[in-house]
């Protein structure tokens, strides 16, 4: 019974997520780069020269395909050609059967089976077609995987205007430009300087060498591979650089059976507000969590110091980190409660509003989130909060749940606050002014405006709350000597030694043998529950 524990996470989550995001956007097609290379950006040509011709590539064999045919939208690949300037490029048709306005977009990619960002948004008005491009525009990363004999697209379709509706539509398809029969799986095989962080049935993860370039400061090649068949995230926390807290935001979100060739990398303005002229050691946790059950705890966790100059690179696992493993519990958890105890007094509907600004704080956590996200941030925290309710019913059973439309209410204000500060974020990130900043998103063939639309649109507010659908709990109650027991249908019993005063219900300790029900929430005790 985790439900408290699972309300207050997502408070933290959220703003990591979002964070997280956030700084994942800023990586445009020209900056992930294979391992092998360095971290250069790749400038695109000047608006004025003419547009290359588009030529066939040679050796495709690609035929038409239907990824998607119902009652209200169709969407087709209508083939493959090779164009001069943004490479590989697929040929897109939407149709929309609606009276609605639909957008098609790319949730994901890959290409011999190594995650590509590209891109494609098709707005299409109600009883319209549209014509599009997938470009892999990535020069780099296209000479590492040589030819693309197999490619996997994952498309979303969903109403234009409604960000709260469900999608219409996802559809995978596969790919394969030679014909199935010559796909293939890119393989990477470690060199003598590569440093292994961890290799096991589950996953890899390789760091391929640092280095400099016309772009980024200082870029360290990571290589990941997802072995699972589940979608992980890896992220890199607490790192430094020479001793100096350096972070490159560098997280990885990857599909089943995928990998990714990417890079942490340093802007020259942080390597200099630090006073670093050379990279001598980096130092970083390494994180690996299940994306569906991030609320659960990593899968792996280690400490990673590396000595750039010597070469040497210590990585000190987490006890814990068996991926499937859960620690054993010190005390065995108790399942019995009092039976034929006076329940009269608490009987009813308890409320706790849990405001997210007293949560981060509680937690430790605020000058991490203000740091990420800024001042301004956190001052928003304080005008949002989710609600947590409990029933005590009269036949002895209870329910233990959050508030739907706060949590929505509360996810919601968090994107505003996002949207607004995301520019901002980004320039930082970058060590360059807003001017230059824009200047580099019309040379990747986008827009601030554009980016900020797509960044609203991955933050999608059903995704971020769906955990919380599973996070209630139910099952019988006893009250006895201020104590409050909790014995849910499919977990232990959570004791809570509570106090009882007119309309007020405060929980102020867990006794150590119970269930985790209020686990991590010490920092916020007394929480007080009024009655409705």
């Amino acid at each position: 019974m985790k439900t408290a524990k699972k309300l207050f996470a997502l408070l933290l989550a959220l703003c990591l997520i979002l964070s997280m995001a956030a700084c994942e956007k800023k990586q445009t097609p020209a900056s992930t780069n294979a391992p092998e290379t360095t971290a250069a950006a790749t400038d695109a040509p000047a608006t004025e020269a003419p547009a290359p011709e588009t030529t066939a590539a040679p050796g495709f064999a690609l035929e038409e395909i239907s990824v998607l045919d119902n009652d209200e939208v169709s969407i087709r690949i209508t083939g493959m050609e090779n164009d001069e300037l943004w490479g590989p490029t697929l040929k897109v048709e939407a149709e929309n059967k609606t009276d609605k306005k639909l957008s098609c977009s790319l949730d994901a990619a890959s290409v011999n089976g190594v995650s590509y960002f590209t891109y494609l948004d098709v707005e299409l008005p109600a009883g319209k077609k549209a014509n599009d491009e997938i470009n892999f525009s990535d020069e780099d990363l296209n000479k590492t995987l040589g030819d693309f004999t197999d490619l996997w697209l994952r498309f979303r379709v969903r109403e234009a205007d409604n960000w709260e509706a469900d999608d219409l539509a996802r559809e995978e398809v596969h790919l394969y430009p030679y014909g199935e029969a010559a796909a293939s799986r890119y393989v990477y095989s470690p060199d003598g300087d590569d440093k292994v962080l961890v290799d096991n049935e589950s996953f890899r993860v390789i760091l391929t060498g640092g280095k400099t370039g016309d772009f980024w400061a200082y870029a360290m090649g990571v290589f990941v591979e997802n072995k699972t068949d589940r979608t992980l995230v890896f992220n890199a926390d607490d790192v430094s650089l020479n001793g100096y807290v350096c972070d490159p935001y560098w997280s990885v979100v990857l599909e089943p059976k995928t990998m990714s060739i990417s890079e942490m990398a340093w802007s020259e303005s942080a390597l200099q507000e630090n006073g670093i002229t050379q990279v001598e050691e980096l130092e970083h946790q390494l994180r690996i969590y299940d994306n569906e059950n991030w609320l659960d705890g990593e899968l792996f966790k280690a400490k990673v110091t590396l000595n750039v100059t010597s070469g040497d690179c210590q990585v000190e696992v987490d006890g814990n980190s068996d991926p499937g493993q859960k620690p054993e519990p010190t005390e065995p958890v108790r399942t019995d409660i009092p039976e034929g105890t006076d329940i009269s007094p608490v009987v009813g509907s308890w409320v706790y509003r849990m405001n997210f600004k007293d949560a981060m704080m509680a937690s430790g956590e605020s000058e991490d989130i203000e740091e990420s996200m800024g001042g301004d941030f956190i001052k928003i925290l304080e005008e949002l909060e989710l609600l947590l309710t409990l029933d005590l019913n009269e036949d002895g059973s209870f329910q233990l749940a959050y508030d739907r439309d706060s949590a929505v209410e509360a996810v919601e204000g968090m994107k505003k606050a996002v949207m607004e500060i995301l520019p901002k974020m980004l320039s930082e990130a970058y060590g360059i002014s807003m001017e230059e900043l824009n200047d580099m998103l019309k040379q990747q063939g986008t827009s601030m405006d554009e980016l900020l639309a797509e960044m609203e649109e991955s933050m999608d507010t059903e995704e971020l709350t769906q955990n919380l659908e599973e996070s209630s709990a139910k099952g019988s109650f006893a009250y006895e000597d201020g104590k409050l027991y909790l014995a849910a249908e499919d977990s232990g019993v959570s004791v809570l030694r509570v106090e009882l005063e007119a309309d007020e219900l405060r929980v102020v300790e867990v006794e150590e043998n119970s269930d985790e029900a209020f686990e991590g929430m010490e920092a916020l005790y007394p929480m007080v529950f009024t009655r409705k």
